[in-house]
């Protein structure tokens, strides 16, 4: 599963420690920072004599806390993804990261989002 794969590798290589990496949403009450891990779109690849075992999704990765130097500083730790070989995966490629601050929570937010190839 893609989302285990970098979820691990979050865990692995930044200073989030695995209370704070989260798929799809956090859990309330989860203190800052902490990540948040979506799949956002995804494409199955077939050719006329069936399946290619291939596959490609766009998959999120916010990270959120209480000072835009928190998070930048774990972003910068993320953007290591990019290029990054994770266990079934033939490419990982970041395509865009957006700065926010979230208003209603009072947290700052970036989302990075990469493009992965995998094998299904």
């Amino acid at each position: 599963m893609v989302e285990q794969d970098i979820r691990t590798w979050l865990i692995t290589n930044t200073s989030l420690e695995s209370a704070q990496v989260h798929f799809t949403r956090a859990l309330q009450g989860t203190s800052p920072p902490y990540a948040v891990i979506s799949r956002v779109s995804g494409t199955w690849y077939d050719t006329h004599d069936g399946p290619t075992g291939t596959a490609d999704g766009v998959w999120q990765v916010s990270i959120f806390g209480e000072t835009l130097g928190q998070v930048k500083a774990i972003s910068a730790d993320v953007y290591g993804l990019h290029g990054a070989g994770v266990n079934n995966t033939g490419r990982i490629q970041q395509v865009s990261e957006t700065d926010l601050y979230e208003q209603d929570a009072g947290m700052y937010q970036i989302a990075h989002r990469f493009l992965v190839q995998y094998y299904v």
